[in-house]
């Protein structure tokens, strides 16, 4: 979910935008362009102000242990 999601988003919208899907009105690229920029904004804004824990670690209920061993 975290590299997969917005990886692939991003290359529908720039492939799409690269072959005219802007100009021609194609759906995919509309839709993966509006999908993938917020996206892309929460996972940040997630890390930056929610503790360290990233999108895809507070939809699997999962957190990254450092502790001693």
């Amino acid at each position: 979910m975290k590299i997969g999601i917005p990886w692939q988003l991003g290359h529908v919208a720039a492939m799409g935008a690269a072959y005219g899907g802007f100009e021609q009105r194609d759906a995919p690229t509309y839709a993966s362009t509006m999908l993938v920029y917020p996206l892309i904004i929460a996972m940040i804004v997630v890390v930056v102000f929610g503790r360290g824990l990233g999108l895809h670690d507070r939809v699997t209920g999962t957190w990254v242990d450092s502790g001693r061993w």
